[in-house]
């Protein structure tokens, strides 16, 4: 199933690890070491980041919705 995250973009839910605020410190070191590796994907649409998406991949989405609309939108789409 597909989740919407914000800004026409949509994410497989069964990927999903974790969705993280990005109001802390150690969610920002994540981040930026998955732009280092290339495994950064941005759907903010140009707006300020407020959730990290952790992929079973290793991949890290950002997101410009709160971390309990993406929760919900993903227990939703399940």
């Amino acid at each position: 199933m597909l989740a919407h995250i914000g800004y026409k973009n949509f994410i497989a839910t069964e990927r999903v690890v974790a969705v993280v605020p990005y109001n802390s410190a150690p969610a920002r070191r994540i981040r930026g070491d998955a732009i280092d590796e290339g495994k950064h994907v941005d759907c903010t649409n140009g707006n300020k980041t407020a959730s990290i998406i952790v992929l079973d991949s290793g991949t890290i989405v950002s997101s410009a919705f709160c971390t309990e609309a993406v929760a919900g939108r993903l227990e939703n789409a399940r």
